[in-house]
């Protein structure tokens, strides 16, 4: 008779019908793995949920604003066919880090100016 078959029937202390390490153990693996399928089950549709609710969101601001849809989808495809280290992504980013620079100087420039010229009044 095979070894492993007589440990399942017997306990260590030789006595039959008390259960063994090895059958114990059988069952708290079977018990984790079922409670492990529950949680895969609710977090599939905790997921299905999430994706629901973001392809109607979605679907509700690409009808009301087609164009920044497009243009997402444009900057998706850039990015992600390789655009982004070319020197046309550099070229872009140099100009507009540029032009956003100007206009923050410009803003503060302005705004000390008139904060000067209203505690001056007063």
């Amino acid at each position: 008779m095979d070894q492993s078959h007589e440990t399942d029937r017997f306990s260590p202390s030789g006595m039959p019908g008390e259960e063994t390490t090895s059958a114990a153990r059988r069952r708290d693996i079977s018990e984790h793995a079922s409670g492990m399928a529950q949680d895969a089950r609710a977090a599939r549709e905790s997921a299905a949920d999430l994706i629901q609710a973001v392809n109607h969101s979605v679907a509700g601001w690409m009808t009301e604003k087609p164009y920044l849809g497009v243009a997402i989808a444009a900057g998706a495809g850039y990015v992600f066919g390789g655009g982004l280290g070319s020197r046309l992504t550099f070229f872009a980013l140099r100009v507009g880090g540029r032009m956003l620079t100007s206009r923050f100087v410009g803003s503060l420039v302005h705004g000390a100016s008139a904060s000067g010229a209203s505690g001056s009044q007063s």
